[in-house]
């Protein structure tokens, strides 16, 4: 093949969308903000509420999530992990602060020319940080991260108050925050209680040099639900899983209803498709890949076009379920790349076109029964699902 044959062949291809539209996720904005409001009440008027929408906002959609904590009064802030999360959001009109939670894949310059907080973890991101802002002439809002038992990003407490001084020097650095991150919130209540007491004791240590960060952060999801003394001593939360109406074990939510008997939180998401086609088959047919399935009876199937490449687990072959015409109905087979098959026969008048729900709030299709199912953590579960996919607000 010649070299201009080749242009020929694959031009066209670079202009095939990046969309795909075998399905659509769909986000309840009134239910988003009832969640906020929610919170916002159990944490109290007067704590700054940072919205985390990393993971392209937990599967949700980055650009549509951040456009309601836009809209929402509750809210004062975002967080994301890449810096390039952050720019998109700046470019595309966020107003309220964000603060990026460590992944700088592009120059942390770009931080600095959209007016992005910015996480401090490490001195090679401490002596970046101030060349860049140095050289810019551009004061910056940074973040200083402490390890108090994660193990992940953030200077070692022995060595914050010395991070914070060096921070301090730079009359273009405005050193606005300090946080850390707990490990095992939702299970050991006592390695928690330790974190804390460290935290704390940095936080002491800080006041000692006249440091004194306004915003001081520590309450992830499980923390708001349960330790109200952890967010007495902070002045902000960055809330994740619990504003998408997730949480990790039924516990929190009741210890948080104890708290405050009004409490409700409520998943905010569903995933729909389609039927594209229906057949029936007669008895002992195999359905799908390596023979996982044989018909008992006669059955019609239903095929709808969602598969592993979507972010629907394979695992749920022969096991998972799917809500046809207000009916749960069982996956039959093994899920394809691109398909998965349904046994109809409880739903006679199915029809080609007709809704799917394969995420939604029935019990067996909650993004949680899925992820318990399998072993999984619901956050792994949403995030898998394909950024491709079309989030709408509804």
């Amino acid at each position: 093949m010649k070299i201009w044959q080749f242009f020929v062949f694959i031009l066209p291809f670079s202009t095939l969308p990046l969309t795909h539209y075998n399905s659509r996720i769909e986000v309840d904005k009134k239910q988003f903000f009832e969640n906020l409001e929610n919170i916002r009440a159990l944490i109290g008027p007067e704590k700054k509420f940072t919205v985390v929408l990393k993971s392209n906002a937990y599967g949700h959609g980055l650009v549509p999530m951040a456009l309601l904590c836009q809209e929402h009064p509750d809210v004062n802030g975002m967080a994301v992990f890449l810096l390039s999360e952050a720019c998109c959001l700046r470019k595309i009109g966020i107003k309220k602060p964000i603060l990026v939670l460590g992944g700088y894949d592009i120059p942390l310059k770009e931080a600095i020319y959209h007016n992005i907080d910015v996480t401090i973890h490490d001195t090679h991101t401490l002596k970046t940080i101030c060349t860049y802002a140095q050289k810019i002439k551009k004061v910056t809002r940074v973040h200083l991260k402490v390890d108090t038992g994660m193990g992940r990003l953030g200077f070692l407490p022995c060595k914050a108050v010395a991070a914070a001084q060096e921070l301090t020097k730079s009359p273009y650095i405005n050193l606005v925050g300090l946080y850390s991150h707990f490990s095992a919130a939702n299970f050991d209540f006592a390695y928690t209680q330790k974190q804390f007491k460290i935290f704390q004791k940095v936080v002491a240590n800080l006041k000692k040099v006249n440091i004194n960060p306004p915003l001081i952060h520590l309450a992830n999801s499980p923390i708001v639900l349960q330790c109200p003394e952890v967010l007495e001593a902070t002045t902000m939360v960055r809330c994740g899983g619990i504003t998408y109406g997730l949480y990790k074990e039924q516990y929190l939510f009741d210890t948080a209803k104890k708290r405050m008997p009004s409490f409700n939180l409520k998943p905010i998401m569903q995933w729909k498709t389609k039927i594209i086609s229906l057949k029936k088959v007669p008895p002992k047919s195999y359905i799908g890949y390596e023979k996982t399935y044989q018909t008992q009876n006669e059955t019609t199937i239903a095929i709808v076009p969602i598969g592993y490449y979507d972010g629907y687990y394979r695992e749920l072959s022969n096991q998972g379920y799917m809500l046809v015409r207000d009916k749960l109905v069982p996956i039959i087979g093994r899920i394809a790349m691109n398909m998965a098959m349904l046994d109809v026969n409880n739903v006679p008048d199915a029809a080609v076109g007709d809704e799917v729900t394969i995420i939604g709030n029935r019990i067996n299709i909650r993004a949680r029964d899925i992820a318990l199912q399998l072993g999984y953590i619901y956050l792994e579960n949403l995030q898998s699902l394909n950024p491709a996919i079309p989030r709408t607000i509804v």
